[in-house]
């Protein structure tokens, strides 16, 4: 970690993702990682990997981070980028901040968490700098050895924004949810689960739709539990096969999307992307057990 410290921006920012996320703003891990991602922050204003790490590791509070008036500036059509807003505004109790927030999201032309482009960058440093295997395994391939899949478990690390704040905001309580807030959490739902550049923004979308009782609400679960399912089943075999292991690892680099991969993943498997009309969901506890494979 000392050498990525040291390094440029990027791996500063990378590096401080390794440090402990300390409660007490006053220990030293917490001075420290601020210390590097200010650092790299300021060595790096428009770099939007740089920015988006900081604004994920800035303190939770009513006000926006200066990384995060950032990536407002670099980013203003990515989704994503006013999840900081909403969490200020919910800080600060302000509802219409709120609701704001949530209109700017759906309004958006996507929703981007860079998580394969920080899944990318581990992958650099993971091939660069290659971690001996453990002792003991057997020769050959190794999925778990490679290190684009070492990227995408350092990447699932870091911390998501804290997308539970979208579905606090659009949970209906007591009354049914309506008014401006209604609409705006269907639009960013909607904008969520068709334009996320990865999963569990798509699964945090569709229980926006759902919350928010949208008329396409059904549709968006069966759709999202065939797609998140049959990726499971379609990933068990690049466990074993070297070469669709590559072409997968080809596909994140070309795409740095992962419902794209999935589509290039079943598209060459001869799987629709819609759930065929006998499609049944597995129960809860199976999708749990499978999901883990992925490490999701």
């Amino acid at each position: 970690m000392d050498e990525l410290a040291k390094a440029d921006p990027r791996s500063m920012a990378l590096a401080s993702t390794l440090m402990p996320l300390a409660g007490n703003a006053t220990s030293a891990p917490a001075r420290s990682q601020a210390d590097l991602l200010a650092e790299a922050a300021r060595r790096a204003p428009d770099d939007v990997l740089v920015q988006w790490l900081a604004a994920l590791l800035a303190p939770a509070d009513a006000t926006l981070s200066p990384a995060a008036r950032a990536l407002l500036r670099l980013e203003p059509g990515n989704g994503a980028a006013w999840m900081f807003d909403l969490q200020a505004s919910a800080n600060a109790n302000d509802a219409d901040g709120v609701t704001e927030a949530l209109r700017r999201i759906g309004a958006a032309a996507r929703f981007d968490t860079h998580f394969a482009d920080v899944a990318l960058a581990w992958e650099a440093i993971h091939e660069a700098h290659p971690a001996p295997p453990p002792t003991g395994n057997p020769a050959g391939f190794q999925i778990d050895e490679q290190p684009l899949i070492r990227g995408i478990a350092s990447a699932a690390a870091v911390a998501m924004p804290a997308l539970q704040s979208l579905l606090r905001a659009c949970s209906p309580g007591n009354a049914p949810l309506g008014g401006e807030r209604r609409k705006a959490c269907i639009a960013a739902g909607r904008l969520m689960v068709d334009h996320s550049t990865e999963q569990a923004s798509m699964a945090i979308g569709t229980s926006i739709l759902e919350k928010a009782d949208a008329p396409d609400r059904e549709t968006a679960r069966r759709t999202f539990d065939y797609l998140q399912q049959t990726y499971v089943s379609a990933f068990e075999f690049l466990q074993t096969d070297e070469a669709a292991y590559r072409q997968f690892a080809a596909d994140w680099r070309e795409t740095r999307s992962e419902p794209a991969v999935i589509g290039r993943l079943f598209r060459r498997a001869g799987l629709p992307m819609k759930p065929p009309a006998d499609w049944k969901p597995l129960s809860t506890e199976s999708v749990a057990l499978r999901d883990s494979s992925l490490g999701r």
